[in-house]
């Protein structure tokens, strides 16, 4: 069955608004879930892996003050760093490679 969404959007930063990320990687054709209460890293995380999502995007303090996202492969559950220029190659790259 095709998943719900192929990202989960995980945002911990204080003053980030996830639907600019949102809107974002759903223009670029991503099927995109996150949390609309917020709550702990561990409950997003956990929604996250419930969403049947393969990747969540990160989003703490540090990565929101450098423009970064950390992306979570949450298969195999590693994760790798990115800038939000590159984030949509980045996550075009990892999904295809999830999902060969």
């Amino acid at each position: 069955t095709t998943p719900t969404y192929d990202i989960f959007i995980v945002g911990l930063a204080s003053g980030f608004k996830p639907m600019m990320l949102v809107d974002k990687l759903v223009d670029s054709g991503f099927k995109v879930g996150y949390s609309a209460d917020g709550g702990s890293f561990k409950s997003q995380l956990r929604q996250a892996n419930k969403s049947g999502a393969d990747v969540a995007v990160i989003i703490g303090e540090s990565e929101f003050n450098s423009d970064s996202v950390t992306l979570k492969n949450l298969r195999d559950s590693s994760q790798t760093v990115c800038t939000l220029d590159v984030m949509v190659s980045e996550l075009t790259d990892l999904l295809a490679t999830i999902r060969e």
